[in-house]
């Protein structure tokens, strides 16, 4: 299944050094909306955020149907979460996201859904990390403001 990721997920595991994690979630399959995309290089920019090279994360502008989907969510979801949200939403993909109003916008819309927790919970299933390993990272991405659920795996 295609996923379709949001800054706040991205930013998680840029700011712990493991971005190249996600990439193995869904190898080819793994996109952001364009909104989302300026929003990171805008955090890149001012320095808010780590350059990297990112050739495995497809970057998609929306139609115009989904723009005006994206326009419907606004707001009370940013550009970058309404976005990725009308992309997953009229693409049939899954959705990467920690915002909450954007995950409760998901679910009603039957959205399937997923974030950082849900992100370290695969990269471990498919023994790409172990428990010891994304609870140190999960730590990490507390300590550099993520705003955690849970505080260990």
């Amino acid at each position: 299944m295609y996923l379709v990721v949001d800054n706040t997920v991205l930013s998680n595991f840029a700011l712990v050094g493991r971005i190249d994690l996600l990439a193995q979630l869904s190898p080819r399959h793994l996109m952001m909306a364009e909104d989302a995309w300026n929003e990171w290089l805008t955090g890149v920019r001012i320095g808010r955020l780590p350059s990297n090279d990112l050739p495995w994360l497809a970057v998609i502008r929306l139609d115009e149907s989904e723009q005006n989907r994206r326009d419907e969510f606004m707001p009370p979801l940013d550009i970058g979460e309404a976005a990725c949200l009308a992309l997953a939403l009229s693409r049939g993909c899954a959705l990467m996201t920690d915002d909450l109003i954007a995950r409760r916008e998901a679910r009603r819309l039957g959205v399937p859904l997923s974030g950082t927790i849900g992100a370290l919970i695969s990269l471990m299933d498919d023994q790409l990390l172990t428990l010891a390993e994304a609870n140190r990272l999960l730590r990490q991405m507390i300590v550099m403001g993520y705003r955690s659920p849970l505080q260990s795996l």
